[in-house]
Formats: structure tokens, sequence, C-alpha cells
């Protein structure tokens, strides 16, 4: 699985594997690599490799879910 997103809005996520906290921006490209407990795992257009939580994957244009 990786299919392009395009980013609605800014989203704080986590990266892998130290779970350093960034900020992707409104309008950024990520890739998904997986989709596991309603968590996300992206990689963006710079390489990097972060988590988007349930509670933000509209974001990335999936419903929500309650973690």
């Amino acid at each position: 699985m990786r299919e392009a997103r395009t980013l609605s809005r800014d989203v704080e996520v986590a990266a892998i594997p130290y779970g350093d906290r960034m900020t992707l921006t409104s309008g950024s490209i990520v890739y998904i690599t997986q989709a596991l407990g309603g968590s996300y795992t992206v990689m963006t257009d710079r390489g990097y490799m972060v988590r988007i939580e349930g509670k933000d994957a509209d974001a990335v244009g999936e419903p929500p879910s309650a973690e």
C-alpha cells in the first residue's frame, strides 16, 4: 500500500522511530504506507516516516477514529 494523499489541514505527527513531534502543513503530500488500528504510517515528500493518529485521519481523507 503506497497511496499518495494531500493533507487537508495542518496535523501534528510523531516521527518514527523516535517519537519526536512535528507538524505537517496543509497541502503537503504524504504516501500512506500502512493503516493499522486506526492510525496511519506515512512517508512525507521529504523522506520522513511519521505516524498520524486515528483522531487526525480526516487530514488524509479517512474517517477519524476514537483512540
